[in-house]
């Protein structure tokens, strides 16, 4: 996403901050074993209900989208090489 981490962990709403951010956080509790706490705080402090949206987020969009879920395992393949 041509992203800074830095960018990543704003509080920043900006549209091509969000999804990724969101997409970081489902991929951070889906390989880790990390708390939403913990997760949250990673990314510039967030509270846990921030990154169960997100979570939620996700799995929705790629429940409803399939060119979404296909971004999302095309991002899972990579952290996994």
């Amino acid at each position: 996403y041509e992203l800074e981490e830095g960018e990543m962990k704003k509080r920043r709403r900006l549209r091509h901050i969000v999804k990724p951010r969101q997409i970081c956080m489902y991929l951070a509790d889906f390989y880790t074993n990390l708390t939403l706490k913990e997760i949250g705080d990673y990314f510039g402090g967030h509270d846990h209900t921030s990154v169960m949206h997100s979570i939620k987020a996700v799995k929705n969009l790629m429940e409803t989208d399939e060119d979404y879920q296909n971004e999302i395992v095309k991002l899972k393949v990579l952290t996994t090489q």
